[in-house]
């Protein structure tokens, strides 16, 4: 699975906007200046994965997969797939690839075997099966949930949540449109994307990864502002109030919408929560407010 390229470099229309403003307004072209390199400092720690770390934890896993099952590849899912990963924040998730779907085994039965091989590789680490995945956690803090899952047709079938069966799923279809919108706003629809999660932890708004990943799509498909992270920030939550209030479809399939669980009164609080914080940035971008800036991602 690919997520868009390019996401976890510094672009260059990071500053255009700079250029907008009136060339005797030298005191907002510093603010914006300050802004801008904030928000590249707060991508930069974003992206401080550990990566070797996490490679290393997903190959010893693979490892003992590939040797115990018939596993012929684990590879990212989940944000992680698409590079909108947030460090601390985003969980690491992997597939592991049993070929195509000929099982008479429940989804049940096959995590608890990856439980116990995994188990008996790290004796250990604190390992735990779930409806859905095993979770390893590792010493060093880091977290990985291992997905069985079987090819069928052009996605998976994967442990169904609510049962003992296997459900389709069809994440590389989201992948696709992910990457086709990124690269057609420059690149600059990925790392958007981290900083809005960011934010939504920042301020306690309640909002799954995935739908913003989703509602992040719907908003930029047509975007033709300034390609900076202040405006796209803000165009982002002026336009997710709306979309939050009704339900967003899954184009993975796995479900029918993804935020299909939220109550009227859930989707009122998260359109009040994104309408605050479009104010925020709507303020501190007009008259460049570093400390405005800063209050927005500080927990």
């Amino acid at each position: 699975m690919t997520g868009g390229s390019g996401s976890r470099f510094r672009s260059d229309h990071t500053r255009r906007d700079i250029t907008e403003v009136g060339p005797n307004e030298t005191d907002k072209k510093f603010g914006l200046t300050k802004i801008a390199d904030f928000l590249q400092e707060k991508l930069m720690e974003i992206n401080a994965h550990d990566y070797n770390a996490i490679n290393q934890h997903k190959k010893l896993i693979e490892d003992k997969l590939k040797n115990e099952f018939e596993v012929e590849n684990v590879r990212f899912g989940g944000s992680h797939s698409t590079h909108t990963d947030v460090k601390n924040l985003s969980d690491i998730d992997i597939l592991a690839d049993l070929g195509n779907f000929t099982t008479d085994k429940s989804s049940d039965q096959v995590i608890n075997d990856f439980a116990s091989a995994i188990r008996e590789r790290l004796p250990n680490t604190t390992i735990s099966s779930g409806v859905m995945a095993v979770t390893v956690e590792f010493s060093d803090g880091l977290q990985v949930q291992v997905l069985p899952a079987f090819r069928y047709r052009d996605g998976y079938r994967i442990p169904d949540p609510n049962g003992k069966g296997w459900i389709s799923t069809y994440p590389k279809r989201f992948s696709r449109e992910l990457t086709s919108i990124n690269q057609k706003q420059s690149g600059q629809v990925v790392p958007t994307i981290k900083l809005i999660k960011s934010i939504c932890d920042a301020n306690n708004v309640k909002v799954s990864s995935y739908h913003v990943s989703n509602m992040a799509v719907n908003v930029f498909k047509h975007y033709a502002g300034p390609m900076t992270q202040q405006r796209m920030l803000q165009h982002f939550f002026n336009k997710a109030k709306s979309l939050s209030l009704r339900p967003t479809a899954d184009p993975s399939r796995q479900t029918q919408y993804i935020d299909g669980d939220l109550s009227s009164s859930e989707r009122k609080r998260m359109a009040r929560n994104f309408a605050q914080i479009e104010n925020k940035i709507k303020k501190a971008t007009e008259s460049p407010s570093l400390d405005t800036w800063k209050d927005i991602f500080k927990k």
